[in-house]
C-alpha cells in the first residue's frame, strides 16, 4: 500500500549553512523505487560538481587539522563531533591500553575549542580520519559515578589529530542534484509492504520515509558543509569501563549502504526469525453478549499528577522571567511578575498580545503556573546561547509541576438513559453517555479520565488493555486461512459474534513483519466476517491472530469506553477516581524548530494523542525542522498517559546535536516509544522508563551516544524492545542500565548490506527478559562492526545473547548469561572467552528490581543500577 504525503507539508526543508546554497526537497512525487534507483546511480557516478560553499565550485579538499583543547578549568570536557551521517565505511581498532569512549555531557559550543593548527599537504594517498593519542596527558576529569564495578580507564592524550587528506565530496554533491534534477515534485513518502514488513516501518511508512530522506540526503549536505568547517574535538574522560579506541576511515567516494541505494529502510523494531507460533489460545464459542460481573475489576491507572518529592529548581537564568497561567493569565498583562501573568506562551500560534510579539533573548526564563493544564502548542520562535540559555520551567510558580496536556474536557457525561441510548450496551445501566466536540488535529477518538487513559473495548478482553497488540490474548486463526485472509475474509464463530450489529467495531489482524493491523469491517455473514484487505500480508508459515476492537458489547470493564457516532461515546467508568472525562486533541508540546541553547524542564506532559499517519501529532518535544538543535536540556520531567499510534518517541528528536535528556520519568505510553533520537552527541541518563507500548529508548544513526544509568520495566507489547540501536549509530556507550519485565531487553542491527564501524559498547547492565520473552540481547546482524558486550548479566527465558555471524570485531567477555546462541555460526575472529553461563530464568524472581534501583549477580559482583 502505498501512503503518500506532501514532505511541504511535514516543513522538510534540507539547508547547508548558508541561505544561497539550501536545498528544498518539498515535493518530489515519484515512486519509492524510482527515488531509489535514481539515488543508488547518482551515488556511483565518480565525477560532479562540488558546491562547498554557496555559488562556489570547489577541487575535493585536502587538509590535516591538528587540534588541540584549550578548556576553561570548571568547564567539564565534550565531544563535539560534526554531525556527518553520511554514508561512510568505519573501521575499529582495538587499542591494547584501556581507553574510555567519548561520551557527552553538558552542551558546550565551538567557541570555546580553538584550533592551533591548520595546514594543506600537497597530496594524500587515502582518504582518512585518524583519531590519534599522542603520549601527552590530558588533565584530570571530572567522575561520573557508576555503580558497574569495572576497571577504571586510563584517559588518552591530546591533541587528536584529524587527517582528511584526499577527501571527494564529488558524489555526495552529485546525488543530491542528481535526484532532485531527475524527480521534481511531490515526494511519495511511501514504503513497499515488503520493506514495511521487513522493517517495521519505523512507525509507519511515511515516518520512514522522512527519516530515509533524513538520513540519506540531509547527511549529503551536512557532510560538505560540516567538514569543511575547523573540526573541534575535546575528549572527556569518566569514570567508565574500558572501551573502544576508534579509527574512523571516510571513502573517497560513498558507496549506498541498501540494496536499493537510499539508506534508513533498516528496521526500527526487526520482525522476530520465523518459529514456533505461540500456544493456540481456545477459541471461545459463539455465545450471547457477555453480561460483566457485577463487580468487575477496573482498569487501573497510577494518578495523572503528582508535585515531584524533589521539585525542580530551574537554572537561574541572567535575562527576563515571564509568567504563564492558563488558567487566569491575560495575554495583555505584562508578563513579568506572578501577578500579571500571560494567558499563553511566546510560540504559542494562539497567542495574541504581548507574547505574540515579543523576542525572547539568552537568558530569559519562562515560567508555566504550576498544577494548571497548558492546553497549547508552542512552536519555539528564539534561540539562547551556550553561557545563557533560554529557560522553560513547570515550577517555581504555583504549586506542583505546570501540565502540558494534549485533551480538552468533554462537553457532558451523563448515566446511559436507556439500553438504546448506549449502542445497545447489555449493562447500559452502568455506563455513561458522553459527548464531545470532534478534534480537529487527530482522527483517533481516545478518552481519558482524571487517573489517566481509558481503552478501548476489545474482544476478546484484555487482562491489561493497556497493551492493546498484545497477540497472546487474541483469537488464533489457521494458517490454513491465509489465502482467505488476501482475499479479505476470516472464518471465526467468536470473531463474527462479537462484530455483528456493531457499526464501529474494527478487525486486529496479526500479519507478516510482527504487526497489528487495524483493518475495516466491510459486513458480517454467518460466521465470516469481510474487511478490507488492503496491502495484507498474512502469516503463511504460522497461525496468526486477531481480535475485535471497539464493539460496545466488549464493553465489560470498567475503564473502557465505545464510540457510537462522531462526538458521541459510551463509557465504563471506573469504580474509583477520575470523575473528569477528556478526549485527546492531538496537540504536540514543543516544536523545537531547530532552536538552540534551550533547557526544558520541570513540567509534566500527559494525554498525548496521535492516529497512525499523524507524525507530528501528540508528541511532548520533537524538532520538526531541518535546521539542527544544538545543545538541547530535557531534564526532571514526567511524560504519562499518552497514545501514540506513529510508535514515534513522546520525545523524538531527528537533527540534533548535544542533548542531554536527564531523570525524566516516562511511563504509560501506549503504542508509541520513549524516545527516538537521531542525530549527535547525546547523553541519556538516570531516566526511568516504564509501561511504554513499543521501544523504550532507540538510537537510529547516532554519532556519539552515551545511555547510562536508567531503569526500564514492563516493555512487554509485540514490539517491546527496551533499548535499541539501529542503522548507522557510530560510537554509542550503553552502560549501568537496567532493564526487566521486557520481551526484548537490548537489540541492535547496523546498516543493512554495507559494513561499516559502529563501535557499539554494552558494558556493565542488567537485562531480564519476561517469562515470555525470548532473549535478553539480540544482533538483528546489519553487518554491525566493532560490538563490544561485556560485564552484563543477560537472562532470557530461553537464552541470554542471540549473536549474528554477518557482524564483525565482536567482543563478547566476563558476562554471565542464560545460553548464548549463534545465527551462522561463530566467526573464528571474535572473542568470545569468559563467559559464565550458568544463570537460570528462576533467579529473576530473586534479584532486587524496582523502578528506583536494581542489584543483581553478575560475572564478579552484584551490578547495582540506582537512581
Amino acid at each position: 500500500m502505498t501512503l503518500t504525503k506532501s514532505l511541504a507539508a511535514c516543513g522538510l526543508i534540507l539547508t547547508t549553512a548558508t541561505p544561497a546554497a539550501a536545498l528544498e526537497i518539498s515535493s518530489w512525487e515519484a515512486a519509492e523505487a524510482n527515488v531509489r534507483a535514481g539515488v543508488s546511480t547518482a551515488l556511483r557516478q565518480p565525477n560532479a560538481i562540488v558546491s562547498a560553499n554557496a555559488g562556489v565550485v570547489r577541487t575535493p579538499l585536502t587538509r590535516t587539522t591538528v587540534l588541540t583543547t584549550n578548556l576553561p578549568a570548571a568547564v567539564a570536557p565534550v565531544v563535539r563531533a560534526p554531525a556527518v551521517a553520511a554514508p561512510a565505511v568505519v573501521t575499529p581498532v582495538i587499542a591494547k591500553a584501556a581507553v574510555a569512549s567519548p561520551v557527552v555531557s553538558s552542551p558546550i559550543t565551538l567557541s570555546q575549542f580553538v584550533p592551533t593548527q591548520v595546514s594543506k599537504p600537497a597530496a594524500v594517498s587515502a582518504p582518512s580520519v585518524r583519531v590519534a593519542t599522542p603520549a601527552t596527558k590530558a588533565s584530570t576529569p571530572t567522575p561520573v559515578r557508576s555503580a558497574v564495578s569495572a576497571q577504571a580507564p586510563q584517559a588518552p592524550a591530546n591533541p587528536f589529530v584529524f587527517d582528511l587528506g584526499g577527501f571527494s565530496f564529488a558524489s555526495m554533491t552529485n546525488a543530491v542534484n542528481a535526484a532532485i534534477a531527475a524527480y521534481g515534485g511531490p515526494l511519495v513518502d511511501s514504503i513497499s509492504e515488503a520493506a514495511s514488513a521487513a522493517a517495521d516501518t519505523l512507525s509507519a511508512a511515511t515516518d520512514a520515509a522522512i527519516e530515509t530522506v533524513t538520513a540519506v540526503v540531509t547527511p549529503v549536505v551536512q557532510t560538505v558543509t560540516e567538514t569543511v568547517r575547523t573540526l573541534s574535538l575535546v575528549p572527556q574522560y569518566a569514570s567508565q569501563p574500558a572501551a573502544v579506541e576508534p579509527v574512523v576511515q571516510a571513502p573517497l567516494e560513498p558507496t549506498p549502504t541498501t540494496e536499493a541505494g537510499l539508506g534508513n529502510v533498516a528496521p526500527a523494531d526487526p520482525a522476530p526469525a520465523p518459529g514456533p507460533a505461540p500456544a493456540p489460545a481456545p477459541a471461545p464459542a459463539p455465545a450471547p453478549a457477555p453480561v460483566p460481573d457485577p463487580t468487575p475489576d477496573p482498569v487501573v491507572a497510577p494518578p495523572v499528577s503528582s508535585t515531584p518529592s524533589d521539585q525542580y529548581k530551574a537554572p537561574q537564568g541572567i535575562g527576563t522571567v515571564y509568567y504563564v497561567d492558563f488558567a487566569s493569565g491575560d495575554d495583555a498583562n505584562s508578563g513579568t511578575s506572578a501577578t500579571k501573568p500571560w494567558k499563553r506562551a511566546p510560540g504559542d500560534a494562539e497567542a495574541t498580545g504581548i507574547p505574540a510579539s515579543i523576542v525572547l533573548k539568552g537568558g530569559d526564563t519562562v515560567r508555566f503556573k504550576g498544577g494548571v493544564s497548558y492546553r497549547g502548542s508552542l512552536r519555539v520562535k528564539f534561540s539562547g546561547t551556550a553561557q545563557a540559555p533560554i529557560v522553560y520551567t513547570g515550577t517555581g510558580f504555583g504549586t506542583g509541576s505546570a501540565i502540558f496536556d494534549g485533551a480538552d474536557a468533554v462537553t457532558s457525561s451523563v448515566p446511559c438513559p436507556s439500553q438504546s441510548a448506549c449502542g445497545g450496551a447489555p449493562n447500559w445501566s452502568s455506563l455513561r453517555l458522553v459527548k464531545y466536540v470532534e478534534p480537529t488535529n487527530t482522527t483517533y477518538r481516545k478518552l481519558f479520565d482524571e487517573a489517566g487513559a481509558l481503552f478501548e473495548a476489545r474482544s476478546p478482553v484484555s487482562s491489561d488493555p493497556f497493551w492493546g497488540d498484545n497477540i497472546n490474548e487474541m483469537i488464533v486463526i489457521a494458517k490454513a486461512q491465509a489465502s482467505a485472509i488476501l482475499e479479505g475474509r476470516i472464518d471465526n464463530a467468536a470473531l463474527a459474534a462479537a462484530a455483528a450489529k456493531e457499526p464501529n467495531a474494527r478487525l486486529l489482524l496479526w500479519e507478516s513483519g510482527n504487526l497489528v493491523k487495524e483493518r475495516s469491517i466491510l459486513s458480517v455473514s454467518g460466521s465470516t466476517i469481510y474487511f478490507d484487505a488492503t496491502g495484507v500480508k498474512p502469516y503463511t508459515d504460522r497461525d496468526s491472530r486477531a481480535a475485535i476492537v471497539g464493539a460496545v458489547k466488549a464493553l465489560t470493564k470498567p475503564g473502557l469506553y465505545a464510540i457510537l457516532s462522531p462526538g458521541t461515546a459510551v463509557v465504563y467508568p471506573r469504580k474509583t477516581g477520575g470523575s473528569g472525562l477528556f478526549v485527546g486533541s492531538g496537540r504536540f508540546a514543543f516544536n523545537m524548530n531547530g532552536q538552540s541553547n534551550i533547557i526544558i524542564g520541570g513540567f509534566e506532559f500527559l494525554r498525548g494523542t496521535a492516529d497512525t499517519k499523524e507524525f507530528y501529532r501528540g508528541v511532548a518535544i520533537a524538532n520538526h525542522s531541518s535546521k539542527i538543535v544544538q545543545n538541547l536540556v530535557i531534564e526532571q520531567n514526567r511524560f504519562a498517559h499518552s497514545a501514540i499510534k506513529t510508535g514515534r518517541g513522546i520525545i523524538h528528536l531527528g537533527k540534533s546535536d548535544g542533548v542531554t535528556i536527564r531523570n525524566n520519568s516516562l511511563s504509560d505510553l501506549e503504542f508509541g516509544s520513549g524516545m527516538r533520537l537521531f542525530g549527535s552527541n547525546y547523553l541519556v541518563e538516570r531516566n526511568r522508563l516504564q509501561r511504554i507500548g513499543r521501544t523504550g529508548i532507540y538510537m537510529g544513526g547516532v554519532v556519539n551516544g552515551t545511555v547510562r544509568t536508567n531503569i526500564l520495566a514492563e516493555l512487554t507489547s509485540v514490539h517491546g524492545n527496551a533499548l535499541s540501536f539501529y542503522l548507522q549509530n557510530r560510537n554509542i556507550l550503553v552502560t549501568n542500565n537496567c532493564v526487566y519485565a521486557a520481551t526484548r531487553p537490548l537489540t541492535w542491527h547496523g546498516y543493512s548490506t554495507a559494513p561499516m564501524v559502529n563501535n557499539l559498547q554494552f558494558i556493565g547492565n542488567i537485562l531480564l527478559t519476561t517469562a515470555t520473552g525470548d532473549h535478553a540481547s539480540a544482533s538483528w546482524g546489519g553487518f554491525t562492526g566493532g560490538v563490544t558486550y561485556r560485564n552484563n548479566l543477560a537472562i532470557g527465558s530461553k537464552y541470554g545473547i542471540l549473536l549474528n555471524a554477518k557482524d564483525t570485531n565482536v567482543s563478547v567477555t566476563q558476562n554471565r548469561m542464560r545460553k548464548i546462541v549463534f545465527s551462522g555460526g561463530q566467526p573464528a575472529a571474535w572473542d568470545v572467552s569468559n563467559n559464565q553461563l550458568d544463570a537460570t530464568y528462576a533467579e529473576v524472581a530473586d534479584a532486587q528490581l524496582s523502578i528506583n534501583s536494581c542489584r543483581a549477580r553478575g560475572h564478579s559482583g552484584d551490578l547495582v543500577v540506582t537512581l
